[in-house]
């Protein structure tokens, strides 16, 4: 690249001869001064150094977790409630916190329909925890660069 250019640098500085001589013939008394050009090319390429390998291994680790286990259950307790006997419809299931209270009632043959709550259920839930360990495999990757060529000192 470089020579090329130095050889159109010799080219471009000899003057042209034809030019010249008709100055000289005209009796003009120009001196010639030549203009000088230079033009570069800028090339790249792609050199290879070096590679690289990468290894990826996979792994299995026994790792011991704990799982709750959350069971709900239900105690009922059976409470007899002496009420005198109502005109109205049974009363509805109502709440008191965390229990649930449905009356029960049952129908008294009058000469005339009444209701008398003979007994309430009374339901509590209950949630227990319960620890479960339980084995299971989790994968691990790992992952291996190896360098060769120039840049493995890297």
């Amino acid at each position: 690249m470089i020579i090329k250019a130095m050889e159109e640098n010799k080219m471009s500085r000899q003057p042209d001869n034809a030019w010249q001589q008709n100055n000289i013939v005209s009796g003009a008394t120009e001196q010639v001064i030549p203009v000088i050009h230079e033009q570069v090319v800028i090339r790249k390429e792609v050199v290879e150094t070096g590679k690289v390998h990468i290894r990826k291994t996979v792994t299995k680790e026994d790792v011991k977790i704990n799982l709750p286990i959350i069971n709900e259950s239900y105690d009922i307790e059976r409470v007899p409630v002496k009420q005198a006997t109502l005109d109205a419809p049974p009363p509805p299931v109502r709440y008191e916190g965390d229990v649930m209270i449905i009356p029960v009632v049952k129908e008294i043959t009058v000469v005339q329909k009444k209701y008398e709550v003979t007994e309430e259920l009374r339901i509590t839930r209950k949630l227990t925890e319960t620890p479960l360990i339980q084995e299971i495999t989790l994968l691990k990757e790992n992952v291996h660069v190896e360098r060769t060529g120039n840049h493995a000192q890297e």
